[in-house]
């Protein structure tokens, strides 16, 4: 084995921190969402939130386990989006999804190992999508 190559234990650790990025994900916004949907509309925004918190560590796990040369900076960008809300729901919800966000930047930055993804790439994705998640979020509160 060359040492440009990733060692299987590094590949496994990877996967294992993506998958327990999802299951966390969904777990704990399954357990949100049968708490909150009886006693009130979970649509749009909420619900949408929720969803979002389960599609990205969703899709950070599958691009890992397919192998996925971009898995580096999908990772990134989960980890950026799911701060966010963690941070700018802090008040309600946010923090029970601080857990996810470490899951998602700790597995981007074993993908970087991967991958041979660039700090300063990942760092964009992450900034990146921490932004737009923060738009996404605040725009609806200000035209209200």
């Amino acid at each position: 084995m060359t040492a440009s190559q990733p060692t299987a234990p590094i590949k496994l650790l990877e996967r294992l921190l993506s998958a327990l990025a999802l299951a966390y994900g969904f777990a704990i916004t399954a357990g949100f969402w049968f708490s909150v949907a009886p006693r009130q509309s979970m649509w749009p925004f909420p619900g949408l939130y929720f969803i979002e918190v389960v599609f990205l560590p969703a899709l950070l796990a599958f691009s890992v386990l397919r192998g996925s040369p971009q898995r580096a900076r999908i990772a990134s960008l989960s980890a950026g989006a799911l701060s966010v809300f963690s941070i700018l729901g802090a008040m309600s919800v946010g923090l029970f999804y601080l857990p996810l966000v470490l899951l998602a930047a700790v597995t981007a930055l074993v993908s970087r190992v991967v991958t041979r993804e660039t700090l300063a790439g990942c760092a964009a994705f992450f900034v990146g999508s921490a932004a737009l998640q923060a738009c996404g979020m605040l725009f609806p509160v200000s035209v209200a």
